[in-house]
């Protein structure tokens, strides 16, 4: 009769601490996401601010918006 241990040829590894795991990717492309949302909405208000608004509302936005 064999013992299993005896027989066992794939070697034990030590678990080694590694840190604080990474945050989930998820936040990573959530983050980049946000960001590039931020700039394109900032682009698109210039865009219907000087293209689509009368003067008058121009004037208005100007004199409302600090």
């Amino acid at each position: 009769m064999h013992n299993n241990q005896q027989e066992d040829t794939q070697p034990v590894r030590s678990v080694q601490d590694e840190g604080i795991p990474a945050p989930p990717r998820i936040l990573l492309w959530g983050t980049i996401g946000l960001f590039l949302l931020t700039i394109l909405g900032g682009i698109a208000g210039l865009y219907i601010f000087r293209n689509v608004l009368t003067t008058p509302q121009q004037f208005r936005v100007v004199t409302i918006v600090p």
